[in-house]
């Protein structure tokens, strides 16, 4: 957690723009409660890491805060269009993701939030 502190002050020195997705992914945790094992949860988190991770760039940053939310802090992103893009990539790449692996029928319940900080 110490690099998400340290990174909005990097970027505001250099004159750069970020921008923190939260990720909320809803009805997942209920999926990972109800699990049969714990290695199949495990599995899973593993897996939106995965989904997450694949999504960014190295100079990206993603942390779990608990099983069903995440943020994301985006450095040296060029305008809040880049950010939405990304977040709505992350929704359908996610939701496609899990519904497969689940075999979940229903669409499930995925949110961002998209914070832009505008640096001068």
């Amino acid at each position: 957690m110490t690099q998400l502190k340290h990174q909005p002050n990097v970027e505001r020195r250099e004159g750069k723009h970020i921008a923190m997705l939260m990720l909320n992914l809803g009805d997942v945790e209920a999926l990972i409660d109800g699990s049969s094992s714990n290695a199949e949860s495990e599995q899973l988190l593993r897996q939106i890491q995965y989904c997450i991770r694949q999504q960014l760039r190295d100079s990206d940053s993603v942390a779990q805060l608990d099983n069903n939310n995440f943020v994301v802090l985006l450095e040296s992103i060029h305008s809040p269009e880049n950010a939405e893009k990304l977040a709505n990539a992350l929704i359908k790449d996610l939701s496609e993701s899990l519904n497969l692996t689940l075999e979940y029928e229903n669409q499930l319940d995925l949110s961002v939030q998209v914070d832009f900080v505008h640096q001068k």
